[in-house]
């Protein structure tokens, strides 16, 4: 899937539910601070505090790009000059891939090293490296401390743990999903960094 917008039969719908770190859950908490991140901060949310359900575009992602380089100087600001270092990758590099509009629209912005939850994502280079390390359709997009990948299902898009060559359990329906997830926490303060992230409460 390598168009900016999933196609209807492949789009994935934001999921309520919290991602795990390490696979312990997240609450999402309402954000009661008035700063201007995108619609989920500029408090179009539901009474739960989470973003308006819909279709996840690579507009949104590019938002949450931005939503996140403001949550890490407020929240996270050990992190934030990090992620300003981050440079895209050439976006026909990217396409060449064959991944998911979610993961490449990423790429094009920070060809690896970001930090999302337990995993960092791999470069171009990096994930053309580890092309054989999951059978098809799953590629390895990241990693985590103890070098278990994260890996997407190049048909449908959803991300799963893969460990000692076993394919483990969902982390999000899409990568958009999982990066959504991440926004919501950082800004609601339920990660920190610690060379790393940390999950608070």
């Amino acid at each position: 899937v390598n168009s900016c917008a999933d196609s209807p039969s492949t789009a994935v719908l934001r999921s309520s539910s919290a991602l795990p770190l390490a696979q312990r859950p997240f609450a999402v908490a309402e954000s009661t601070e008035s700063v201007k991140m995108g619609d989920f901060a500029a408090g179009k949310m539901l009474s739960q505090g989470l973003p308006d359900r819909g279709e996840v575009t690579c507009d949104d992602i590019e938002q949450v790009l931005k939503d996140l380089s403001m949550g890490f100087e407020q929240k996270a600001p050990a992190y934030a000059p990090i992620f300003a270092a981050l440079k895209g990758a050439d976006p026909a590099t990217v396409d060449a891939l064959g991944l998911p509009s979610h993961v490449g629209t990423v790429l094009k912005k920070c060809d690896g090293g970001l930090a999302v939850f337990d995993y960092t994502l791999f470069t171009c280079d990096q994930v053309k490296e580890k092309a054989s390390a999951a059978p098809a359709p799953l590629k390895a997009i990241g990693q985590d401390v103890d070098e278990g990948l994260l890996v997407v299902d190049t048909t449908s898009g959803a991300l799963y743990s893969f460990d000692d060559g076993v394919k483990g359990a969902e982390v999000a329906p899409s990568f958009g999903v999982y990066l959504e997830r991440f926004r919501d926490a950082l800004i609601s303060g339920k990660v920190e960094w610690a060379d790393g992230w940390v999950q608070l409460g």
